[in-house]
């Protein structure tokens, strides 16, 4: 008996379900069960069985986020079949007899990996060169970044290597092509990315550039970034799993249970199995064996910038981070630094973002109730390149490929198209049929001999298959998707770190010094010491953003929690303001204010402060999570950031509270003013004595504070850099201020002093 097989003795007994013998040309429906895992000694149930998921919430039910594998080690929903990454109990599980359609690709800077289709249908017989490009080994073709972009379909969430093997497996409608972002790890953190685009070059098999007055060449690289509105419906997978048997590995019932199911195994620094038979049968030490990666890591992306808080200009555009620079319709390209109008082919019109054929009128002969597929034929009259004559473009019934389709019944449909190309029409129309296109002008592009045309801008060669001419332009396939461009920079986001770093270390000081000495702990103290703790939770919050593997709910939940606390610092500062008036009011009418008072006053300040912003925060989650309030206040937490996503919703849950309370604020602080410059100079000056000296602390915070967010404002709406890096400084650095101002006082000195003093002399 072969080394690693089943003894007979271990062999599924009868009643249990045994997999049978199969053909080798296909795959087979059969009956898995769990025993054939427990019977190797290694299981791990709550991971890797449909039986377990059955038992959790409807949520968990259906796979690990991103219908994949995050938290599992598999998958059982209806989905799992087509990825080949279910559980061994699924329903309908498929005995593979060779490996999955989809392999797992690894993205940079993403934890796991995405489930991509990089083949043709075996029974497609189009383009070769089609084929070639889907099915080359290579991913991410640095000559071709647009071209080697990944594509979903944004209805069923499968993602495609790239548009070529969208096109080879006759799904190219509904399709989203992935945005992409430019790494220059060689450059400075705050270089400027619009410099950086326009300066890119194509040198050696590398995307790079050359800084001014330098002759050093500085790599980057082009990387794909998944779609914001479709990352609940990619596929996620386990990276670098042993998924099949070696060679020499004779029992073929092993074999087959290695591709056929997903329950990740691993061993400690070493590399994982896609399943306990994977890791069998390539003669691993099963008791090794772990059902969890064992690696701690985590991925830090680029801080949030702080601007985010207050990005309030709805002038820009909705979306908070994001200047708008087209119009709907339009998209922007970074190269030629214009906004271009995408547009169809003639005959086709725009619908979902797609391009479809238009629902014309046309002769209808023949019968039949089978729906049909269009396809693109080119009279071969309008195949030469006539200056401007017409071609004809056929779209006639093809009978053997059948789909879903609004057109029955019909034989042909015709539309005169005005090409410059013609030829190039027939040889490859399908390229050019679904995508949305824009136009270059004539100055953009130079036809070569053969043809081809060539943007020197993108650096890129478009064979006449893939244009479409007209009117001295041609119309190619936009790579570019959106119409905005990112507001802030990164340099902001590390600066913010760096300052809400220092200003948590001094709050924490401050906390430790209000402690120490009782002298500090009058009401003007503890409610400074209240709004501290509500700074520190809200900078602890955004510095949780570093986080790249964060979840949705736990990105949300962020998000609830920063705005909480930065309303309650609000507050906070509007209570403070109305005591220091108050206190002042009182000390002109001889009034006195006992410690029980001060006390009693506290706790209704605090009620008051922690209290009415979660009012704030209920409202906040209807407009989140139900329609009662209109699209556009509706926050949108979630990534790419743990923050407000529209503008709108922004300004009245966030900027209203803010503007409300800087302007009672004021108020107070011109009626304190009064009540200060009406005193007399007499007694009732030193009977007010600690209420002024509350004022005048008062008044460092609030000028510090309030001219901070005054700032923000003013570079919200006038986005000037020196003002906006002036609000990030001021405001992560609170902290500093108030150890600086409050706590590093003679008084505090002194104090600390002679309790140091007398402690060394006890012992």
């Amino acid at each position: 008996m072969q080394p690693g097989s089943l003894k007979p003795e271990d062999q599924p007994s009868r009643g249990r379900s045994v997999q049978q013998p199969m053909k080798k040309t296909a795959d087979s429906l059969v009956s898995f069960n769990y025993t054939e895992v427990q019977k190797l000694g290694n299981s791990c149930p709550q991971l890797d069985t449909c039986e377990n998921q059955k038992a959790m919430n409807n949520m968990a039910q259906h796979s690990p986020h991103s219908h994949g594998n995050k938290d599992r080690n598999c998958a059982c929903d209806e989905l799992c079949v087509v990825y080949g990454d279910c559980c061994i109990d699924a329903p309908g599980v498929i005995a593979r007899t060779s490996p999955s359609p989809f392999n797992c690709f690894e993205l940079r800077n993403m934890p796991e990996g995405i489930y991509m289709k990089d083949s043709c249908l075996p029974s497609y017989d189009g383009s070769e060169e089609v084929r070639r490009l889907c099915e080359s080994t290579l991913f991410m073709d640095p000559s071709d970044p647009l071209g080697s972009m990944p594509i979903t379909n944004s209805v069923t969430g499968i993602t495609f290597k790239n548009y070529y093997c969208s096109i080879c497996n006759e799904n190219t409608e509904n399709m989203v092509l992935w945005n992409f972002k430019i790494v220059c790890s060689s450059l400075p953190f705050d270089f400027d990315n619009d410099v950086m685009l326009r300066n890119l070059v194509y040198e050696n098999e590398n995307w790079g550039l050359y800084r001014q007055g330098e002759t050093i060449f500085r790599a980057c690289s082009i990387d794909p970034v998944m779609p914001t509105l479709q990352d609940s419906e990619i596929r996620s997978c386990k990276l670098n799993l042993v998924s099949d048997c070696p060679p020499d590995w004779n029992d073929d019932n092993t074999r087959t249970k290695c591709r056929s199911y997903l329950g990740a195994r691993f061993i400690s620094g070493e590399e994982g199995y896609r399943n306990i038979h994977c890791a069998y049968c390539n003669q691993q030490n099963l008791t090794l064996l772990s059902c969890k990666y064992m690696e701690t890591s985590f991925v830090v992306t680029t801080p949030m910038s702080l601007s985010l808080l207050l990005d309030i200009n709805e002038g820009k555009g909705e979306e908070v981070d994001q200047i708008q620079l087209c119009e709907k319709g339009e998209v922007y390209d970074p190269f030629f630094r214009k906004c271009r109008c995408l547009k169809c082919l003639p005959g086709y019109m725009r619908r979902d973002g797609f391009c479809v054929l238009r629902n014309a009128s046309v002769d209808v002969s023949g019968s039949g109730d089978s729906s049909t597929i269009l396809q693109p034929k080119i009279d071969e009259s309008g195949g030469k390149e006539t200056s401007g004559t017409p071609a004809l473009l056929q779209f006639q019934v093809n009978p053997s490929r059948i789909i879903n389709s609004p057109f029955q019944n019909m034989t042909s449909i015709s539309y005169n198209l005005s090409t410059l190309n013609g030829n190039n029409l027939k040889e490859n129309i399908s390229i050019l049929q679904n995508c949305l296109l824009i136009s270059l002008a004539d100055e953009d592009y130079v036809i070569l001999p053969n043809k081809s045309a060539y943007v020197p801008e993108y650096d890129k060669v478009y064979q006449p298959a893939s244009y479409y001419a007209a009117n001295g332009s041609i119309w190619v396939c936009s790579f570019f998707t959106s119409n905005f461009e990112t507001e802030f920079l990164s340099a902001m986001g590390y600066v913010a770190g760096v300052g809400l770093g220092i200003s948590m270390i001094c709050l924490f000081l401050h906390f430790i010094a209000f402690w120490i000495v009782p002298d500090s702990q009058n009401l003007f103290e503890k409610s400074l010491v209240s709004q501290c703790v509500s700074l520190f939770c809200g900078y602890a919050c955004y510095l949780m953003n570093l986080r790249e593997d964060l979840k949705d709910v736990a990105c949300s939940f962020i998000a609830f929690c920063t705005f909480y606390f930065f309303q309650v610092a609000f507050f906070w500062m509007g209570v403070i303001a109305y005591d220091v008036w108050r206190a002042l009011k009182m000390a002109t009418t001889k009034l006195r204010v006992s410690d029980g008072k001060q006390i009693r006053r506290f706790v209704i300040y605090s009620c008051f402060t922690w209290i009415v912003p979660l009012f704030l925060v209920c409202i906040l989650a209807l407009a989140e999570f139900t329609d009662l309030f209109p699209l556009q206040f509706k926050p949108d937490f979630a990534k790419p950031r743990c923050w407000f996503k529209q503008r709108s919703a922004l300004v009245v849950f966030f900027a209203t509270p803010f503007f409300l309370i800087m302007l009672l604020n004021i108020v107070l602080f011109a009626l304190s003013s009064r009540i200060i410059l009406m005193t007399s100079q007499t007694s009732g000056k030193q009977q007010n004595k600690a209420q002024r000296r509350n004022f005048k602390l008062y008044l460092r915070l609030a000028l510090f504070m309030g001219l901070t967010w005054i700032i923000a404002v003013i570079a919200a709406y006038t986005y000037n850099l020196i003002l906006w890096y002036l609000f990030i400084i001021f405001n992560t650095l609170q902290g500093l201020f108030i150890f600086n101002a409050f706590t590093c006082s003679t008084k505090v000195w002194k104090s600390l002093y002679d309790k140091l003093r007398k402690a060394l002399k006890g012992q």
